[in-house]
Formats: structure tokens, C-alpha cells, sequence
């Protein structure tokens, strides 16, 4: 499910969808949503544009994947905690190994950028209850 369109851009690059991160491996989210026996490409990938545009779904449909969940706190919470998660919008975080590291990117990405307490409230909203976000957490060196 690569797209033949949009080659994958430079570490730390704006993102372009290609979906290249979800079709090499599960992101630490899947894991903890899909479950850890998930292997990639995740299943959560949508193909919203024949090939052109690659999405997360559990960012764009997270109701699909935790249906109850999306009834207690909505969807649209949802998909604000999955993105500020994930990082949408910080740039490409897939890094390969022929690739120049990028150390300015990888401090300001993701994770880094939010403090303890905020990553452990966007976690309840998607429904991982307070033990596993510090197992989570401490697993991360967080």
C-alpha cells in the first residue's frame, strides 16, 4: 500500500502523506490501540486518494477503531489527541538509516514537545487508562 505518487521526504521535511512510517512499521500508538502482536503495514493506514494521499486512521476515523471509546469523549476529541500524539504536522519522523540525522527535529517532535501530564490526558482520551500511560511513559524514558 506505498504510494507510487509521493516519494517519502527527508527526515524532519514537512510531511507529504506518503504513508511510508505506517507502511514500515507500527508506530508506538498502533501498538498500544491495535495491540502489540499487530505487524505492519498497520492496518489503521487509509488510502484516500487511489495511492496520492495516505492517512492515519485512528487520527481521520479513530470511532472505527475504538468505537466505545469515541461514544464517551467523540471522535473529534479523539482525533485531536491522536494527532498531537503522533505529531502531525511536525515533519516526515521517519528516519532511515542512510539518512543524515536531524538533532534540532528530533528534540522539537512528537513527544518531546509535550510535557508528562499532557501526553497521559491525551492518552485517556483515547481510552489507555493511567497504569499503562506510565508503563508507557517510563518504557519511553519520559
Amino acid at each position: 500500500m506505498t504510494s507510487p505518487f509521493l516519494p517519502k521526504p527527508a527526515y524532519g521535511a514537512p510531511c507529504n502523506n506518503c504513508g511510508r512510517c505506517c507502511v514500515d512499521a507500527l508506530c508506538w500508538i498502533g501498538r498500544l490501540i491495535l495491540g502489540p502482536q499487530v505487524k505492519s503495514p498497520c492496518p489503521a493506514l487509509i488510502d484516500t486518494a487511489a495511492g496520492r494521499e495516505l492517512f492515519c486512521g485512528l487520527m481521520v476515523n479513530p470511532q472505527d477503531y475504538l468505537p466505545e471509546q469515541a461514544k464517551i469523549v467523540g471522535a473529534e476529541a479523539m482525533c485531536a489527541a491522536a494527532k498531537a500524539l503522533i505529531g502531525a504536522g511536525d515533519g516526515c519522523s521517519l528516519r532511515y538509516p542512510h539518512e543524515p540525522e536531524n538533532p534540532a527535529f528530533k528534540r522539537q517532535s512528537g513527544l518531546r514537545k509535550l510535557t508528562r501530564k499532557r501526553i497521559i490526558k491525551l492518552l485517556a482520551v483515547l481510552g489507555i487508562g493511567y497504569p499503562q500511560a506510565i508503563a508507557f511513559l517510563k518504557q519511553r524514558g519520559l
